[in-house]
């Protein structure tokens, strides 16, 4: 009788160490998966990082691009107005002989 009780209590300690092994396989399944999905997350982090950057030296770009564009045309206008007025100041004293103005 001891030798059957002892028969079944290894055969359930057997039972339990299956049990535990599966269940060690299966989180260390997990594991490996988790690992691999935080993998390809970090790789597209890099990559939105990479395009994020690339973005931002566009932007900085073009918004030198837009000063420069703005200063030409303040000098543009500058100019222009400088020209109209020495135009208007040469031609003063042919306007005033026109209307009679001495």
């Amino acid at each position: 009788m001891p030798e059957q009780k002892d028969e079944r209590n290894y055969a359930e300690v057997r039972e339990w160490l299956v049990r535990i092994d599966a269940n060690q396989t299966h989180q260390t399944q997990l594991l490996e998966s988790l690992n691999a999905r935080a993998e390809k997350a970090l790789d597209k982090a890099d990559i939105a990082e990479d395009k994020a950057d690339e973005a931002l030296a566009v932007a900085r770009r073009v918004d030198r691009r837009v000063d420069d564009r703005e200063q030409e045309d303040k000098v543009r206008i500058r100019w222009l107005l400088g020209l109209v007025v020495s135009i208007f100041i040469a031609t003063l004293p042919i306007i005033a002989k026109f209307y009679g103005v001495d």
